[in-house]
């Protein structure tokens, strides 16, 4: 059974080999420059265009013509496909997916929207490749991860409005406002998959007390893995990371995950995040 994904679950290349797991790439464009995400954009290169590029970045989903040649190659050879992809409500990649398996007619192939993105797509990624290993059919794995993504919790401190308000989810004068009182806005998703501010902080250390917080209350399922998330540099996130194991979880430096492209390019560096399966 092939298992695919797409770049916005940010696993290293030799991690997705390590797994036997086949990513998608997203794509990014400053001006008319497009770039494949992990491909041909190292994440690196991408945070510094970021801050010196002065347009903004354009994401872009999968065409349906590269899930029918993924789909396709699986398809004549008679695999089974299990496919989990970016939160439908953050892009267009799952119904790409859907739209390639229909023309192909492809009844082996179940795909997941994970209503998720980053470390917590990466917890189902990695769940379903733990459960093809115990034999399991892409059937199974996917009704088991239907009622797993729904106990994925996933918060992420931002350091700026800066591009929340260049992506327009934000209006001008309430990242100029913000920015002078050192706001630090939380974003959660939602059960719809959807990206919502749930709380504004004055500075990054109450912002990372609000993540302990939310941690205290929605203890964690010690089965999966706990990630934390940053955006190129990690200062925040050692900040939470000390935080966390305060509350009794330790969380090894292999579990701090540098977000990519395609997530970055609307979180903007310097922030971090909390991933995990909750109870």
């Amino acid at each position: 059974m092939r298992i695919v994904t797409d770049s916005a679950a940010d696993f290293e290349p030799e991690e997705l080999v390590r797994l036997g797991v086949e990513s998608v790439s997203l794509g990014v464009s400053f001006g008319e420059t497009f770039y494949r995400e992990n491909e041909t954009l190292t994440k690196a290169q991408f945070y510094t265009q970021l801050q010196e590029h002065r347009e903004f970045p354009q994401t872009s989903q999968p065409s349906p013509q590269e899930f029918r040649r993924v789909f396709g190659q699986a398809q004549e050879m008679g695999e089974e496909t299990l496919g989990v992809f970016l939160s439908s409500g953050l892009s267009g990649t799952f119904q790409g997916a859907e739209l390639a398996k229909s023309d192909l007619e492809y009844q082996g192939c179940c795909l997941v929207d994970s209503l998720t993105a980053s470390a917590g797509q990466r917890i189902l990624v990695e769940h379903a490749a733990a459960l093809r290993e115990c034999g399991k059919s892409a059937v199974e794995i996917a009704a088991a991860l239907e009622q797993l993504k729904g106990r994925v919790v996933l918060y992420a401190c931002l350091d700026t409005l800066k591009y929340l308000q260049k992506g327009g989810r934000i209006s001008t004068a309430a990242a100029v406002i913000g920015a002078v009182a050192g706001v630090k806005p939380i974003l959660t998703v939602t059960r719809e998959g959807k990206p919502e501010i749930v709380s504004k902080a004055l500075g990054m250390r109450r912002a990372v007390a609000y993540l302990r917080k939310q941690l205290r209350e929605k203890r964690p399922d010690g089965s999966f893995p706990v990630y934390l998330m940053y955006t190129h540099v990690r200062e925040n996130a050692l900040l939470l990371q000390r935080a966390v194991e305060e509350e009794g979880i330790l969380v090894p430096d292999s579990a701090l995950l540098d977000v990519g492209a395609v997530i970055g390019s609307h979180i903007g560096p310097n922030a971090c995040g909390l991933v995990y399966v909750r109870e």
